[in-house]
């Protein structure tokens, strides 16, 4: 048998195990990795003050470092420190394979690897498209810049949507041969029935429950999730919530939004589980106005709720329309129209939510992930 080290680089888009669609997805990675070939560790920074670990919530047993100078932030000394002491650390690991994921850690990480006598084989994942939406003007030419230099330099890239691939190839970052597509894959998630869960939270069982859940930054677009829950609340025959479960920049002016239109609208914050919210929903809502895949709309479907998103980049690569999903124009008019319809239906949202929960359950495992992560490895390793 062969035993293969692979050295998995593996930070949020922040340098980060912050909770979020990336933390959750790598955890649930390295929980389903074959332990008989593959010897896995993470480097991570830390979160901020304001910030929850998610490897401190969960039962995690895995390798784990972490660098503390490692920021969100770009910041000359920390980031030449940062990126000694990970070229120290792979130069001890000697991994046949560094992973690394997003954009500050793929910089750091590759540049670290890249820096050794005895270079490993690099893979780098976009989790979504980090070009469209995330960044400035100045910051995003710099950083496509950057990708496309570093990507002459990576063995294989790795996207979460086919629909993420073709507008990073357009952009000139990496060529056909290197390009892999592996959607995202669920941890297998307790099963919570719709009464018990809105107990939990204090939900009363005659509400029609929404959820948004997601950071709250431009590229989300919390505003226009409030905006056609206003016009829909306008419009509703019975009670109805929206429940927000994040946080961000934009927490703040959200919040005082919600205050000045006295709607029924609550912030929650981050919570380091939203299973319990998304069995409790009637509705899973994603207004982002760039989305590589959507992770929250698999975990959705596990519970067998459908979502109702915008058309942002690779969510219909889950979504089919009125199928899987439910997809519309990103205008509050046309949102508050398509919940309004579904608020009347709910014969149709069971439907397409069994749907969602069979779909997710055949395709988007973290098992199916990480065996497709593995044969990239091997694949690698055996060339």
């Amino acid at each position: 048998m062969v035993i293969i080290v692979v050295m998995v680089k593996i930070v949020s888009v922040v340098s980060r195990m912050n909770v979020g669609g990336v933390a959750t997805l790598l955890l649930g990675f390295v929980e389903s990795l074959d332990q008989n070939v593959f010897e896995h560790t993470l480097i991570t920074g830390v979160c901020e003050e304001n910030e929850i670990d998610l490897v401190d919530k969960t039962d995690f047993k895995g390798n784990i470092i972490y660098l503390p100078r490692m920021k969100r932030s770009v910041g000359l000394a920390s980031d030449l420190i940062t990126i000694y002491q990970i070229r120290k650390l792979l130069r001890e690991l000697k991994p046949d394979v560094v992973h690394t994921h997003t954009s500050k850690a793929g910089v750091i990480g590759r540049v670290s690897a890249l820096t050794l006598l005895r270079k490993p084989y690099l893979v780098h994942s976009f989790h979504g498209h980090v070009l469209s939406g995330y960044f400035s003007k100045l910051k995003s030419v710099l950083i496509l810049g950057i990708e496309k230099f570093l990507s002459k330099k990576t063995d294989i890239l790795v996207a979460d949507s086919k629909h993420v691939k073709a507008d990073l190839l357009a952009k000139g970052i990496g060529r056909h041969g290197i390009w892999k597509v592996v959607p995202p894959g669920i941890r297998k998630q307790p099963i919570i029935d719709l009464r018990a869960s809105r107990d939990r939270i204090l939900i009363p069982q005659d509400v029609f429950l929404i959820c948004w859940i997601g950071r709250f930054t431009r590229v989300k677009d919390p505003f226009l999730a409030v905006e056609s829950f206003i016009k829909f609340e306008q419009k509703a025959s019975r009670k109805v919530l929206l429940l927000m479960v994040g946080d961000g920049e934009l927490f703040e002016p959200v919040s005082k939004l919600v205050k000045q239109n006295n709607s029924n609208i609550k912030l929650v914050g981050w919570k380091t589980d939203v299973s319990v919210y998304l069995a409790a929903a009637d509705l899973l809502l994603l207004t982002s106005v760039n989305e590589g895949f959507g992770l929250v709309v698999a975990e959705a479907g596990w519970y067998g709720k459908p979502t109702l998103s915008t058309k942002s980049g690779g969510v219909n690569e889950f979504i089919i329309d009125g199928v899987t999903g439910f997809l519309v124009d990103s205008t509050p008019d046309q949102i508050a129209i398509s919940v309004l319809s579904l608020h009347n239906n709910q014969k149709l949202l069971a439907e397409v939510g069994e749907k969602a929960k069979a779909q997710t359950i055949e395709s988007y495992s973290s098992e199916i992930f990480a065996k497709k992560h593995q044969q990239i490895y091997l694949d690698l390793i055996m060339h």
